[in-house]
């Protein structure tokens, strides 16, 4: 009898078959792959994001000389100057808006942001959707996704690699910049088939014989072909000169899955004709610049501001010599003929710099289609659903785009794990001792928390329903379904002013009568004050029962047998128990004009 593994050959961390990685002993050039234009240009963009594409100057904003790089200390005051003027461009700034990373979160969260994570659907096989959304949960899909998101709006291009590791599914997220695709499996729909992650990395270590800590620099390479996942050990960088990548493969950490898939979905951000596609903020970048040294000079000279220069309207010489104090407790002797005032810059002047940020800002969100509302705006306004549309709409019609390209790297992603899943389960591999005798068989399967199934319990005696549930924990199983659907969700939940100007407007059209079931209102009034629907629905029936009881209850008096009478069939007829009323002579009334009477 076959036994059951959490660990399927396609994890990381067990080296399969007998394999030589010849794919390791290909050039790869590492050199020039990070030294390529490519690189260059995908690395400038994701400076924007993180806002350090200023790192390189050498001069602080108010001209004095810094250090090239990340700011990592507080800079001297007392740093020396420039002698001649530094232009403003070449200045960093010093108070950058950093309006990237602004663009490309607010795009992500319109995409993956709250309740927006689209539903995996699979028609006609419910074991292979709940697998579906079980391994999405497993390995959070949606987190990752949104790291994905937030790293292809920045660059353009991403990449999502995925493996099983003792049975549990993982997914990894990895710059379009470090990722070079050898060979393509169809170029078209961008399925890669030989891809290389491969950068360089510092790291501080001892010197012995410097006897103290000094930065080192190291190669990094992983590689995905169709059927090996090869890890390699780190290599010191030594100036152009090229690591022997064929001895530096890690085997310990590299796998032989055989699955004749490459485990890395490329992802183009925006669609584009070349390899890579285009960050949310595609030729803006010297606009960003703009934006950061306005900004600049607006805060540092309504800072300066602050602190108004004074001017001596005296002789020179005589300024030279006297001891200015300034402050309300001191005073100024100048003479008959002499004065002295503050300089300060205009309010117009700040004036006047605040509306031309505000002008490019909103020109940089216009260029990239951006929305950025203020949000005590639209909270003050309860705005609905619709306005929210209307107002977001430039935007929206970016995120469908980005739906789209996402949404297929996860159909992607979801069909090529669940296919490699259901392969495995589907083989058996022999359990050999010692000796080398087969003791056994194993079938692999994927790590995921088992299914609660409730069935009803039966009367063994009648074998009938007894009304109570049985509670089983089932093992999932991929299924037989092949197809990954996506239901994304609306893009603004409807408000409760919305959806009671929605109830109105069916109830009028449907006559003033009700047009849904109670069942469907109160699982709807449920969802709404974040209960659940069926248990809500459970305890409204029982409150319906218990009230249709108590009205048969007091029905019961108006029955046939009641003291008050009862139902009858026919308008002559008497309720059960009734007798007739006995005749009275004084109840006949007179007849008038002989009326009534026999006449001969």
């Amino acid at each position: 009898m076959a036994q059951t593994a959490m660990v399927p050959p396609t994890h990381a961390g067990s080296s399969q078959g007998g394999s030589d990685f010849s794919v390791a002993r290909s050039r790869v050039g590492a050199h020039s792959l990070v030294t390529s234009e490519r690189w260059i240009d995908l690395d400038r963009r994701r400076q924007y994001y993180e806002c350090s594409q200023h790192d390189w100057k050498q001069f602080d904003f108010d001209g004095r000389i810094v250090k090239a790089g990340p700011p990592t200390t507080q800079p001297f005051m007392s740093s020396e100057q420039a002698s001649w003027y530094v232009p403003l461009k070449l200045r960093r700034p010093s108070s950058p808006v950093r309006i990237g990373k602004m663009i490309v979160d607010a795009f992500t969260n319109l995409v993956f942001g709250e309740e927006r994570w689209p539903k995996l659907l699979c028609s006609g096989d419910a074991d292979t959707q709940d697998f579906y959304e079980t391994l999405a949960k497993e390995s959070k899909m949606r987190s990752r996704f949104i790291q994905a998101r937030s790293v292809g709006g920045a660059v353009g291009t991403v990449g999502l690699s995925w493996c099983y590791r003792n049975g549990s599914p993982r997914i990894e997220v990895h710059s379009g910049r470090n990722l070079f695709v050898h060979e393509w499996e169809d170029r078209e729909l961008l399925i890669p088939a030989w891809v290389s992650e491969i950068y360089r990395y510092s790291k501080d270590e001892y010197d012995a014989e410097d006897r103290r800590y000094v930065r080192n620099w190291y190669w990094y390479r992983r590689d995905w072909t169709r059927n090996e996942e090869i890890a390699f050990l780190p290599a010191r960088v030594f100036n152009s000169r090229e690591p022997d990548w064929a001895s530096l493969v890690n085997r310990e950490n590299s796998v032989v899955h055989n699955d004749g898939v490459c485990h890395m979905v490329w992802v183009q951000n925006r669609p584009s004709d070349d390899v890579d596609g285009l960050p949310d903020y595609h030729g803006l970048y010297d606009s960003f610049d703009s934006l950061d040294m306005v900004n600049s000079v607006l805060v540092r000279g309504t800072t300066l501001n602050l602190d108004p220069t004074l001017v001596l309207k005296v002789d020179p010489d005589i300024a030279r010599y006297a001891n200015v104090k300034k402050g309300s407790d001191n005073s100024l002797t100048v003479g008959i003929e002499g004065d002295a005032h503050y300089m300060e810059l205009a309010g117009s002047s700040v004036e006047a710099g605040v509306k031309l940020f505000e002008l490019m800002r909103r020109h940089i969100l216009e260029a990239a289609q951006c929305v950025i509302p203020d949000p005590n705006q639209i909270a003050a306004s309860g705005a609905s659903s619709v306005a929210m549309k209307v107002i977001y709409q430039p935007m929206l019609a970016q995120a469908a785009v980005l739906r789209e390209q996402y949404g297929e790297a996860i159909r992607r992603l979801v069909r090529d794990m669940t296919t490699v899943a259901r392969k495995r389960a589907s083989e058996k591999t022999a359990i050999v001792d010692d000796t080398g005798e087969t003791v056994g068989e194993v079938v692999y399967v994927v790590n995921l928390p088992p299914k609660v199934v409730s069935k009803p319990k039966l009367d063994p005696e009648t074998n009938m329903p007894t009304g109570e549930q049985t509670v089983e924990l089932v093992q999932r199983t991929p299924g037989a379904g092949v197809e990954v659907d996506l239901a994304w969700g609306a893009w603004f939940a409807a408000t409760p002013q919305d959806l009671a100007s929605t109830a109105t407007t069916l109830q009028m059209a449907a006559g003033g009568k009700a047009f849904v079931s109670q069942q469907t209102a109160a699982e709807e009034a449920a969802v709404m004050f974040g209960r659940d629907p069926n248990e809500e629905w459970k305890r409204l029936s029982q409150a319906l029962k218990a009230d249709r009881k108590a009205e048969q209850e007091q029905m019961k008096m108006f029955d046939n047998g009641g003291d008050i009478g009862g139902g009858v069939e026919r308008e002559d007829q008497l309720p059960f128990g009734a007798k007739p009323k006995p005749f009275s002579p004084k109840e006949v009334e007179e007849p008038e004009n002989g009326e009534g009477e026999d006449s001969e």
